[in-house]
């Protein structure tokens, strides 16, 4: 139950997404995640002495 509905999206397109959705997505949200550490490393960010 939503008190407020978004102006020109029918009431199906505002459902939740499916789980499996959800797992897909955070589960390329963490590979993003890492190769963009490994971008990070490899260019020696997080490597100077303080």
């Amino acid at each position: 139950m939503g008190l407020v509905k978004r102006a020109g999206k029918p009431e199906s397109a505002l459902q939740s997404p499916a789980p499996e959705a959800l797992s897909t997505l955070l589960l390329q949200g963490e590979d993003m995640i890492d190769q963009l550490a490994r971008a990070h490393m490899s260019w020696g960010l997080g490597s100077a002495n303080q």
